[in-house]
């Protein structure tokens, strides 16, 4: 029977959460992947493991995009103002110009990119 997603990712880390050993709950569940055909799902599964996994531990995964790479310095003062149970992942996105973007958990939380401020300023201009 084919599941979504999120109904493996569930079912994924209720196992782990039950105490059933890693290695064993990773057997079983490719396993159950392969025995429901499912293999064209692996990546989008894997990605509702993560973030299964993610909500069962209140931690959020927050990218940083920017348009360049970011100083240290400005690493350092953007985990200043996240929690330390974020999960940040880098990512260039030259589209931005200038500045960069904070997106927590696949929505948008900050935009202080060049990019956004001109999108702005022509949508102001149009009014």
């Amino acid at each position: 029977m084919k599941q979504s997603s999120k109904v493996y990712a569930q079912g994924f880390v209720a196992t782990i959460a039950e105490g059933v050993a890693s290695e064993t709950a990773i057997k079983n569940f490719v396993r159950l992947v392969d025995r429901n055909n499912d293999w064209m799902k692996w990546p989008k599964i894997l990605t509702a493991v993560a973030k299964e996994w993610r909500r069962q531990n209140n931690e959020r995964l927050v990218v940083l995009e920017s348009a360049r790479p970011l100083s240290v310095v400005a690493k350092k003062e953007i985990a200043a103002a996240l929690e330390k149970s974020d999960q940040v992942e880098e990512r260039i996105n030259p589209v931005l110009l200038a500045g960069f973007r904070l997106i927590a958990d696949g929505e948008e939380v900050f935009d202080a990119s060049l990019k956004r401020k001109i999108e702005s300023l022509f949508a102001f201009a149009k009014e």
